[in-house]
């Protein structure tokens, strides 16, 4: 087994693909410029193109089930933030652009797992924070957190 196919890698590498190709409403046309993986907006070059997307792992952990811990069994924390200009939107309302974009990120990552090597794994979504005229009053960006608990098997072998 190489890095790649470590279950943690391939459920990470799964989200980056999911938010990669975004489902998007016909009269709401939305696409990431990249999205990165492992790092958060704050490391990015100033330079950085929105709206982007960033994964970053945030914990890992055996789950307990009945006060036994199931030794195959993992779940990752991700923390998924989308950040994007408001300006992008002229005549929307910043709610509305909101919305918009936090209904198409949790299809992306809410739909069916087709990766034969992901068997088993359960996502779960909470939007953690929404935060407008960031990084201060004024200006025109804002984000959208989201915290993922990914559940899946881990293959020690």
């Amino acid at each position: 087994m190489n890095l790649a196919e470590l279950p943690g890698n391939l459920v990470t590498a799964e989200l980056v693909a999911r938010l990669s190709t975004l489902p998007s409403p016909d009269d709401f046309p939305f696409a990431l410029s990249g999205v990165e993986r492992g790092r958060f907006y704050e490391d990015l070059a100033d330079s950085a193109v929105l709206p982007l997307a960033t994964v970053v792992p945030a914990s890992s952990a055996g789950v307990e089930g009945q006060q036994q811990q199931a030794s195959a069994q993992r779940q990752r924390q991700y923390q998924v933030e989308v950040v994007f200009s408001l300006d992008d939107y002229p005549g929307r309302t910043p709610d509305e652009v909101v919305s918009a974009i936090e209904w198409i990120v949790c299809a992306a990552l809410g739909g069916p797992v087709r990766d034969r090597a992901l068997g088993g794994l359960a996502l779960r979504l909470l939007v953690a924070q929404v935060e407008y005229g960031w990084p201060q009053k004024g200006y025109s960006a804002a984000s959208i957190t989201l915290t993922v608990a990914a559940t899946y098997l881990d293959r020690y072998q």
